[in-house]
């Protein structure tokens, strides 16, 4: 929207900017803007805190953001986004949360392995193809929500590696996810984990090193049934709703162990 055309909405965005030079910090939510004017970015390089949410902003993220190395909170969620230019990421190096949830994102942005010091990511509600090894790079993540894409892998164990120490919550509902890493079990720290409405058959059998898991949800996957007899042989039939999803042990740590108890995969690669 031009803001020249809108004398209204200009004096809203303008005492917004002045408010933040002070605050150093800048809201914007539910305004139509489509872009956003240089102008009111560009003095705003000290800022520590930026939220632009449900502004119909399209295309690239706002290349003005380059020049705010102090930013500590991105907040892009409920936009039109796709794009993620590169130096935008290389230069905000002191980013703690980002959350470009709600957009238009298909490639990953891969300038966000200069993020060493993120903790908090959300990338869910796009339309991501993968969960890329170069997620690795972010080693104090604590919290990654990437539901609702369209993810069917995750490309490495490497990533389990890096976050061994740090990752509480991983949200991955929603997609098509067929395997979850072998290494599953090095994220002790995890705490929480939806895998809802994916297409699981099977669980890593390092799962069962999940000990602090306090919430996890697993309903509508593909779950099936080892035999009793053998850990490889399956029944050949869905694991019944009945049998680990009808009560309250759905969530949270007794759930896991339930489940773990019949789909636990301590062959996965071969089969």
């Amino acid at each position: 929207m031009d803001m020249d055309a809108n004398p209204k909405l200009k004096a809203i965005l303008n005492s917004k900017a002045r408010e933040a030079r002070v605050t150093r910090q800048l809201l914007l939510s539910q305004v139509i803007l489509m872009k956003i004017s240089p102008g009111i970015l560009e003095k705003l390089t000290n800022l520590r805190h930026l939220y632009i949410v449900g502004c119909s902003l399209t295309g690239s993220v706002p290349h003005q953001l380059v020049n705010m190395s102090n930013l500590q909170t991105l907040d892009l969620s409920d936009n039109k986004l796709n794009v993620v230019p590169s130096p935008i990421f290389e230069n905000l190096r002191q980013l703690r949360t980002v959350d470009l949830s709600r957009n238009d994102f298909v490639a990953f942005p891969k300038s966000l392995k200069y993020l060493q010091k993120l903790k908090k990511l959300n990338l869910s509600f796009n339309k991501f193809l993968e969960m890329p090894a170069e997620l690795g790079y972010l080693k104090h993540l604590q919290h990654l929500d990437m539901s609702s894409n369209l993810i069917d892998s995750i490309s490495t164990d490497a990533i389990c590696q890096a976050w061994k120490n740090s990752l509480m919550v991983l949200k991955l509902a929603n997609n098509l996810i067929s395997r979850l890493p072998s290494q599953i079990g090095l994220l002790t720290a995890l705490q929480e984990l939806d895998i809802r409405n994916n297409r699981l058959r099977y669980l890593p059998a390092t799962a069962a090193l999940l000990l602090n898991i306090s919430i996890f949800c697993y309903s509508g996957n593909e779950w099936r049934v080892y035999s009793p007899h053998s850990s490889y042989s399956l029944y050949g039939q869905h694991l019944e709703e009945d049998d680990v999803q009808a009560d309250a042990a759905s969530y949270g740590p007794a759930a896991l162990e339930k489940l773990l108890s019949y789909c636990i995969n301590s062959n996965a690669d071969e089969i």
